[in-house]
């Protein structure tokens, strides 16, 4: 009687879990959040599962790897061991550190995430404020529309990209960037007032307040930071020199024809099409290309010419073009090599 009372008593004590292990982690929260809900869950790490991608900190995306989050909160050493996970709401961001010797990677909004209750505060990053300044310029007006002047705002995190101009900035620069460049807010960042200005036929590059900025030739559109930086245009070329590309006068001369003179030393870049070519393809090299100067320089007449559905590799007068496929625009000059698309 006493050893059926034993067996039964033992099969209870299982059924209740009591004398369970604990489980080992799964490689990422995503594999159980479906099972555990909101509740925690223990799970045990080994050392060998302190492996793949992290991003967060104190607060995690739920495709990071539990065991490389558990050590980077501190809720586990490196070795492994127990630890207690639970699932949150998503955040809009979650920022990357080094910590426990792991090193995490930031991330913009994520629909769910999770926490190691009592290591880390377990909130959110704090997101982009709503008044943050977009990429660029082009996309600030393609937001906002034409305004005499913008103001938004910049953060620390927003200083990448790059930047052409100095004190006057190409509208593809980056904003906040060129927001530091010209002395507008310090590199923890700041709410910046910014114009849009005239194109330039040059812009120079400089190194201003830790940024480098690199020069550029003619460009359509420029903005400035009222009160930083002179907004003066560099020295461009002299007048009536070709600019880099057909790009960049195309929406200023129109279907008019255009002349202008190239040195032998605006003989580079590159080169797409045997006439017509690619409206970014260097007008002086495609000249020589086509015949309708030396490679020594001289003066030339170019026209714009509709795109074509694709542009043909040849090699012309010690000048070699690559093909492409189809493209919006094209140039030609009159009278010298192919007038039409092939």
């Amino acid at each position: 009687m006493r050893n059926a009372f034993g067996a039964i008593f033992i099969l209870a004590f299982l059924a209740t879990g009591c004398g369970e292990k604990t489980p080992p982690c799964s490689g990422n929260y995503k594999s159980i959040a479906g099972q555990v809900g909101d509740k925690v869950h223990s799970c045990q790490c080994t050392a060998d599962q302190v492996t793949g991608s992290v991003w967060g900190s104190g607060i995690y995306t739920t495709d990071s790897s539990i065991c490389k989050a558990a050590v980077h909160a501190g809720a586990v050493p490196a070795t492994g061991g127990v630890v207690k996970v639970k699932g949150a709401n998503g955040c809009e961001r979650y920022v990357g550190t080094a910590q426990n010797g792991i090193n995490t990677g930031k991330w913009g909004a994520y629909e769910m995430s999770f926490l190691f209750p009592g290591h880390g505060d377990g909130k959110c990053a704090p997101g982009p404020p709503k008044d943050a300044c977009p990429r660029n310029f082009k996309a600030l007006l393609k937001a906002q529309g034409s305004k005499p002047s913008y103001t938004c705002s910049c953060s620390a995190d927003q200083l990448k990209g790059s930047v052409w101009g100095s004190g006057i900035y190409t509208t593809d620069s980056s904003i906040c960037k060129a927001a530091v460049h010209a002395g507008a807010i310090p590199a923890t960042g700041g709410k910046v007032t910014l114009k849009a200005d005239k194109g330039c036929n040059a812009y120079a590059g400089s190194l201003g307040n830790g940024i480098k900025s690199s020069k550029w030739g003619a460009y359509q559109m420029s903005f400035v930071f009222p009160g930083h930086g002179s907004g003066v245009c560099a020295a461009g070329p002299a007048k009536g020199t070709c600019p880099r590309n057909f790009k960049a006068i195309a929406g200023t001369i129109g279907p008019n024809p255009h002349t202008c003179t190239c040195t032998a030393a605006q003989i580079n870049g590159s080169v797409w099409g045997h006439g017509p070519y690619t409206t970014d393809s260097s007008i002086c090299k495609a000249a020589v290309h086509a015949g309708a100067m030396p490679a020594s320089g001289g003066e030339i007449t170019v026209k714009a010419a509709a795109g074509c559905n694709a542009y043909s590799s040849t090699t012309a007068n010690g000048v070699k073009s690559s093909k492409w496929g189809p493209y919006q625009q094209s140039f030609i000059f009159p009278g010298k090599g192919g007038q039409a698309c092939k």
